[in-house]
């Protein structure tokens, strides 16, 4: 982190995620037996669900919907996604929070 650039969005994202975890109880604990997760390796998307919240990365180098069981409030790295029912549509390199 360039302490310089305290202005910038990727600041302002670890920000967001760090006020994110702390308001969220089932974030708090180390219980590693509440987390389930999903994956295609081939396809190159994860998906975790820890109580209400679950987090869908995009590893692939292109836009891919990735299969997701959460509706609500989103938080996402990137400015543009798409919310299908079932789906979430993320560019590459990305990470949507939902919850």
């Amino acid at each position: 982190l360039r302490w310089e650039e305290t202005q910038s969005e990727l600041l302002a994202w670890y920000r967001n995620l760090i006020a994110f975890r702390r308001a969220q109880p089932s974030l708090t604990d180390g219980r590693l037996d509440q987390a389930d997760v999903a994956f295609d390796e081939h396809a190159g998307w994860l998906v975790m669900k820890r109580g209400a919240v679950e987090i869908a990365c995009n590893f692939a180098q292109d836009w891919q919907a990735i299969p997701i069981t959460q509706k609500g409030d989103l938080i996402c790295s990137e400015p543009e996604w798409h919310l299908r029912p079932g789906l979430i549509e993320l560019p590459s390199d990305s990470v949507a929070i939902l919850y």
